[in-house]
């Protein structure tokens, strides 16, 4: 009978408990369940981005696209658009106050990467560049670049 109760007991935890999304104050954001639910109103038209990949990058890619050395923070995420040209890209740093200043200039520096590398490609660029979005929400540093960047960071600001 224990037994019985102890395995129920596992199973509900098992079920209930690995779903959480975490919280940007606590600093144990799920951040992938976070881009899987961005998705998901993407696909039911209640936001209008880019779909993202649900894998993030790998260290070395934020490294050579942001000039951040990712070992400076405690976590780093990004994730971008499917198609590379549309350019959806949303960023989580966690880190401190010590660092905040490092992740700040490598938002700037990915900006003018993507604007280096795109300019010529993508009509109105620069403007969207500028609709960006980029702000501290709890631990987290975060950066959004999107055709609807502002209901993206209101749906983040949710999850504190």
């Amino acid at each position: 009978m224990l037994k019985k109760w102890f395995c129920c007991m596992f199973a509900f935890l098992c079920l209930f408990g690995c779903d959480k999304m975490g919280s940007f104050e606590k600093g144990n954001l799920n951040v992938e369940k976070v881009i899987y639910n961005i998705n998901k109103q993407i696909t039911d038209k209640t936001l209008e981005m880019e779909l993202l990949n649900e894998i993030p990058w790998e260290d070395t890619k934020i490294e050579e696209e942001y000039g951040f050395v990712v070992a400076h923070a405690k976590k780093s995420y990004v994730f971008s658009s499917v198609v590379k040209p549309q350019l959806g890209e949303i960023a989580f740093f966690q880190a401190d106050d010590t660092v905040l200043d490092e992740v700040k200039n490598a938002i700037s520096y990915r900006k003018e990467n993507i604007l280096n590398t795109w300019k010529n490609t993508i009509p109105g660029l620069e403007k969207r560049i500028n609709a960006s979005w980029e702000g501290k929400i709890g631990q987290y540093y975060c950066f959004v670049l999107g055709t609807d960047t502002e209901k993206v960071v209101n749906y983040l600001r949710s999850l504190k």
